[in-house]
C-alpha cells in the first residue's frame, strides 16, 4: 500500500523509492510497537502504524530534527493510543540515523 499524504515536491518523490521507504518506516514502527499489540510472528496487525508514515516521511524530508521527530511520535501516539507502553528514545533515534542511509530493509540485528 504507497501512503498517499506525503507532502514532496513532484520532481523529490521517486515512486520506487518511495514505497521502499514506506515498507522500512513500516517496519520500524512495527517492530517499535509503542501500544504493545503487534505480533512480529504473524505481521499482525500490519498495519496499525501506518497513519504515521506519511507525516513522518514528510518530516524526514523536511531534515526535520530529531526533538521534532520525538515529539511528533510522542504526540501521535499518545492520542492514538492514549498510553506508550514502551520507551521511543530507540526508534526515534533510528529514524533519524535511519533518514540518510540506502534503502534496505532492515534486518533483526540492526533493530
Amino acid at each position: 500500500m504507497l501512503v498517499q499524504n506525503v507532502s514532496m515536491s513532484e520532481p523529490e518523490i521517486d515512486h520506487i523509492r518511495l514505497a521502499d521507504l514506506q515498507d522500512e518506516l513500516r517496519y520500524l514502527l512495527n517492530r517499535w510497537d509503542p501500544i504493545g499489540i503487534y505480533d512480529e510472528v504473524l505481521n499482525y496487525p500490519p498495519d496499525e502504524y501506518d497513519c504515521l508514515i506519511g507525516p513522518l516521511l514528510t518530516r524526514l524530508a523536511r531534515h526535520d530534527s530529531r526533538a521534532t521527530l520525538s515529539e511528533y511520535l510522542w504526540n501521535e501516539v499518545e492520542n492514538h493510543s492514549g498510553s506508550i507502553l514502551f520507551d521511543a528514545e530507540p526508534t526515534r533515534s533510528r529514524t533519524a540515523s535511519w533518514r540518510g542511509t540506502p534503502s534496505r530493509k532492515p534486518t533483526s540485528d540492526t533493530v
